[in-house]
């Protein structure tokens, strides 16, 4: 559709990364980042989205009407990217940005039209951007993060094998603050449990030598908090789910998370009163499903005595639970029974 293959990429893609505006100079990251642009197989999904409209900020709009004898053929297009793929023919759509170049030659140079977005100005950034996002940033936050905290990494490893890390800055999850704090979170698995359990971590930069320490001391409790759970022991089961226990700095179930869960409560017009003393060793828990290519998100707190809070629910399904469970959304903050 850009009259460009794999080759291309592969010969120009150091200087596609080099010429990229990036904050982040290490040969480590040039060398991931390089080796990512040059496969196709992998960023083949990146190129296509190149086409069509996203923003709602401007409309680019472009008709051309060829005309013979009593003959119109109309060719017009409202992408938003280089190139304005794809064009709209006869009610067709055609994905050849050769089109898109011919028409800029009918534009004057002089005067303000969509010329430079036909001719494919800006198609490197934006080809480079979407891979970045999609891609690359990933593996450069990972590394940044390993090679400042390396004996943290190396310690966590004995245990876990971290799918994910990334330094960021986020605002009251334990320590406080109305203002970003700098954080360290991790993504965990530990494969003799099962690749479908992971354990969404968030540490404190400032305490980082002694924090990570305590989801390794903890593990084995969460897990068994958790042998009899009816939602934990279903994605055990379930191919196509992905379960997260979060664990912030010391606990699962963190002040903020709390508060927020005690907001929607009061929210359902329920009492607070009935999680009164409940708090101490919860297991907050997320469950993913993917099911007939929909997908199901969930939220819950497990208490220690048993209760298991159903927090939020997004989707049309949950597990096997009957209609009349999913037909509530959001933070519904719902008591499941025992039956249920």
């Amino acid at each position: 559709m850009f009259d460009l293959d794999s080759t291309w990429l592969i010969n120009n893609a150091e200087r596609l990364w080099n010429d990229f505006d990036k904050r982040i100079e290490s040969p480590e990251i040039d060398l991931i980042a390089i080796s990512t642009i040059k496969d196709y197989s992998k960023i083949k999904r990146s190129v296509w989205s190149l086409q069509g409209s996203r923003w709602t900020d401007y409309y680019p709009f472009m008709s051309v009407n060829v005309i013979k004898g009593l003959d119109t053929l109309t060719i017009s297009s409202f992408g938003q990217y280089p190139f304005m793929l794809p064009w709209n023919v006869s009610g067709k759509k055609i994905y050849n940005s050769a089109i898109s170049i011919l028409i800029s030659r009918l534009l004057p140079d002089n005067q303000e039209s969509n010329k430079s977005r036909l001719i494919g100005n800006g198609f490197n950034h934006y080809l480079i951007e979407r891979i970045y996002d999609s891609y690359i940033e990933d593996n450069v936050e990972f590394a940044k993060a390993k090679n400042r905290y390396e004996k943290q990494f190396r310690y966590i490893e004995k245990d876990f094998e971290i799918k994910h890390a990334e330094m960021s800055y986020m605002a009251s999850i334990e320590w406080g603050g109305w203002f970003g704090r700098p954080c360290l979170e991790l993504l965990l698995i530990d494969s003799t449990i099962s690749n479908q359990i992971q354990f969404s971590t968030i540490f404190s930069r400032h305490n980082i030598f002694h924090s990570p320490k305590s989801i390794i001391r903890n593990k084995e409790k969460l897990i068994g908090r958790l042998k009899d759970n009816p939602v934990y022991n279903y994605t055990l089961n379930c191919e196509n789910c992905i379960g997260e226990i979060h664990w912030v700095q010391s606990k699962s179930l963190s002040g903020q998370a709390k508060r927020n869960f005690l907001r929607d409560v009061k929210e359902n017009g329920l009492s607070k009163e009935n999680f009164r003393g409940k708090f101490k060793n919860a297991v907050f828990f997320e469950l993913t499903e993917h099911r007939d290519s929909k997908r199901s998100f969930s939220r819950w707190i497990f208490f220690k005595d048993g209760t298991i809070v159903l927090w939020e629910l997004r989707g049309d399904y949950l597990m096997n639970q009957p209609d009349n469970i999913t037909k509530h959304k959001g933070y519904i903050c719902r008591v499941m029974t025992p039956k249920e």
